[in-house]
């Protein structure tokens, strides 16, 4: 006898008939799903995963889910109203709209998020309450925050014990950024014992994921001889990392190699003027007060190196007053 042949039903491709399935399902479990459905259908376009890129779809099929009710996607409608994809404008009072509707559900990007917004609004107590809401569940990026806030004392009391502590949480996570702080809370003893192994050790960690200011820090231990053994070839190595991530600091760094010759490096006073200009570009004052007296040992520019001693005299550098004290009167004999 003859079998009849089985068709498999059509996966739902496009919103509309995720929207018709919606209307048709008899229940809330199945109602979540169909939403789940059209989230990732949202992420299918953001990311242009097995059909064509499209941000404009993606956003529709976002707005569409959170409307319903759906968190994450409410998370993902406020994000496009953050950055302005797949909408006309940037609204970050509709952002912040919907991301308090995901955060109302317990959603922890969407609470993070939210905390983000309330302290661009320079809202710190409120940011700082909404970090540790998601901190105390294990969002990683807001145990980060959390513990800058107590670092910086932004809408809480100074704590270097708390602060210390979340970057731990953080760090043991492998955040980058957190690794780098916990390091430096070791290294300095700050908020807890030091320990300047364990420093070098989250310094390692942090440059082995590319972070420009662990690269910088494990630099340093390595130019100092702090937690490891002396050795200037290896810091200018890790210099040249970071200066390569336009980190200023190790842009500064690298200028004072090439004006010394440390670490096998040729002296190049041309090199040194242009790694102190990097530096000096990202408002760096121990950049621009260097960059400044290359200018004038060179006498190149008289009249950069005298803004450029001003502009290290606004940024409190010690030495910058009397070089430009100097400078000037030189000019005029």
């Amino acid at each position: 006898t003859a079998t009849a042949a089985t068709t498999a039903p059509a996966t739902p491709t496009a919103p509309a008939e995720l929207l018709k399935m919606w209307e048709r399902s008899p229940s809330d479990p199945e109602r979540m799903h169909v939403l789940q459905l059209l989230f990732v259908l949202g992420i299918c376009y953001q990311y242009g995963i097995g059909t064509g890129k499209s941000a404009e779809r993606a956003a529709y099929c976002h707005r569409v889910a959170a409307q319903h009710g759906y968190a994450p996607a409410q998370c993902s409608w406020g994000l496009a109203h953050d950055t302005g994809l797949g909408v006309r404008n940037v609204n970050t009072d509709l952002a912040l709209y919907w991301y308090c509707r995901g955060g109302v559900q317990g959603h922890l990007m969407s609470i993070y998020n939210s905390a983000v917004c309330r302290e661009e609004q320079h809202d710190f107590p409120l940011a700082t309450r909404l970090y540790r809401w998601a901190a105390e569940q294990g969002h990683v990026g807001a145990q980060f925050s959390l513990a800058v806030a107590y670092d910086l004392g932004q809408g809480v009391a100074p704590d270097a014990v708390q602060a210390a502590c979340w970057f731990k949480c953080a760090a043991d996570a492998g955040h980058s950024g957190a690794l780098t702080s916990y390091g430096f809370c070791l290294e300095r003893g700050a908020g807890l014992p030091q320990d300047l192994q364990r420093a070098v050790q989250a310094y390692q960690a942090a440059a082995e994921q590319e972070e420009a200011s662990g690269i910088f820090n494990l630099a340093v231990c390595h130019e100092r001889g702090i937690g490891v053994p002396q050795d200037m070839v290896e810091a200018v190595k890790l210099y040249r990392r970071a200066a390569a991530q336009n980190d200023p600091d190790a842009q500064n760094s690298m200028g004072w190699v090439y004006c010394s010759g440390q670490g096998g490096v040729q002296p190049d006073m041309d090199l040194a003027t242009h790694y102190f200009r990097l530096a000096a570009r990202q408002q760096h004052g121990e950049a621009e007060f260097n960059l400044a007296l290359c200018l004038t040992q060179l006498a190149s520019d008289r009249r950069t190196a005298v803004h450029l001693l001003q502009r290290a005299l606004k940024h409190k550098h010690q030495g910058a007053r009397d070089v430009l004290s100097d400078l000037l009167q030189s000019w005029h004999t």
